[in-house]
């Protein structure tokens, strides 16, 4: 047995990876047969968590920079993905929030927020969506990553709060 300097044994690396990824099964468990919450999983690059414990109560106050989960439902004609995927993505623009779009870039209520892009990472064309001042039940959602798809672009349009699934409350 290996101990420290003071005497206390040492850990391995490999035993705090494996406490780790059992923290995450028997949460995966509890969580997944739990009413008031659900598991959401990233498989994408846009975000750097990938496992998210999503309070599924009905949302009722978003603000700013919460981090939602949302039904997709496009807005302009079908992109990658089949309408009813299941998205993760910041609340960039809450209702009364004015956005604006130049030729590379999104702003609200006169800040920028994200650049726009031509095309996706998978080389499709990608429409920009229509500036205006979001309405009492609408949010731009977004997240940081260049290659995210989501409120900046016309085919997810603005998310209407009846497509919020629920707040993120934890996530790896």
């Amino acid at each position: 047995m290996v101990k420290d300097y003071f005497g206390f044994k040492k850990v391995s690396a490999f035993s705090y990876t494996l406490f780790g990824v059992l923290f995450v099964l028997v949460a995966m468990v509890y969580y997944s047969f739990n009413e008031k919450y659900k598991f959401a999983v990233n498989l994408s690059e846009s975000l750097p968590q990938s496992v998210f414990i999503v309070d599924k109560k009905p949302v009722k106050d978003v603000q700013r920079m919460d981090l939602v989960e949302f039904e997709y439902i496009s807005q302009s004609g079908k992109m990658a993905f089949d309408d009813g995927s299941v998205f993760v993505k910041y609340i960039g623009g809450v209702p009364g929030d004015r956005i604006d779009f130049t030729s590379n870039q999104v702003f609200i209520n006169g800040l920028p927020l994200a650049m726009l892009k031509e095309k996706s990472s998978k080389g499709l064309d990608l429409e920009p969506n229509k500036p205006r001042v979001l309405g009492d039940d609408e949010y731009f959602v977004y997240t940081p990553h260049p290659d995210s798809f989501d409120s900046r672009y016309a085919y997810v349009g603005y998310v209407k709060k009846s497509q919020l699934i629920g707040k993120v409350r934890f996530s790896i």
